[in-house]
C-alpha cells in the first residue's frame, strides 16, 4: 500500500484524514507539529484499532523538512494550517468565494487555488496530479478558534 504523509494530523480534518486512511491500509505518517501530540495520536489510534506512524513535523522548521525527505512519501497531504495564516494545499470555499470578514484569509486560499492548478498543469506530464480539498465549516476547532480572534483585537472606533 502507498505511504501517505499527511501534516497537520494531530487534530481536524488531517486527523480523521489519517485514522481512516491508516483503517483503509494505507502506510500512513502523521505528522503533528508539536511533540506534545504524538502520545496522543498514538493512544487514539490504538483506540480504534489502527496503526500509524505518527511524527513530529513542523513544516516551517527547515529540520523537520529535511527528516521528511526520508520518508519515501508517494501521496502528501499539505493539511497543516493555521486560520489567520492560511493552510497549505487543503484549501477551503473561500478559496473559490468569499465572506465578509474573511478577506485575508480568502486570499491566501485563492493563492492555494492558484499554486495548486499552476502544478497540475507543470506536474502532468510526470504523471503527478495535484488537487485541493475545499471543505467548509466543519466542527474541527478550527473555525473556533479563527471566530474568537477578534475578541482580542484592539479596534477603537472613535479613531
Amino acid at each position: 500500500m502507498k505511504t501517505v504523509l499527511i501534516t497537520g494530523a494531530g487534530t481536524g480534518f488531517g486527523h480523521e484524514v489519517a485514522m481512516r486512511l491508516a483503517l483503509k491500509g494505507f502506510d500512513v505518517i502523521a505528522a503533528v507539529e508539536v511533540y506534545a501530540q504524538v502520545q496522543t495520536l498514538k493512544r487514539e489510534a490504538a483506540a480504534r484499532g489502527v496503526t500509524l506512524r505518527v511524527a513530529k513535523l513542523d513544516v516551517t522548521n527547515e529540520g523537520d523538512r529535511t527528516k521528511a525527505l526520508a520518508w519515501n512519501v508517494e501521496i502528501l497531504v499539505n493539511n497543516a494550517g493555521v486560520l489567520e495564516g492560511g493552510s497549505v494545499w487543503v484549501s477551503s470555499r473561500e478559496g473559490l468565494n468569499v465572506n465578509p470578514f474573511t478577506g485575508i484569509y480568502s486570499a491566501s486560499k485563492h493563492a492555494v487555488e492558484a499554486i495548486a492548478e499552476t502544478m497540475s498543469l507543470e506536474l502532468r506530464e510526470f504523471g503527478i496530479e495535484v488537487a485541493t480539498i475545499n471543505p467548509g465549516p466543519f466542527l474541527t476547532g478550527f473555525n473556533d478558534r479563527g471566530f474568537e480572534t477578534w475578541k482580542s483585537w484592539e479596534d477603537d472606533p472613535s479613531r
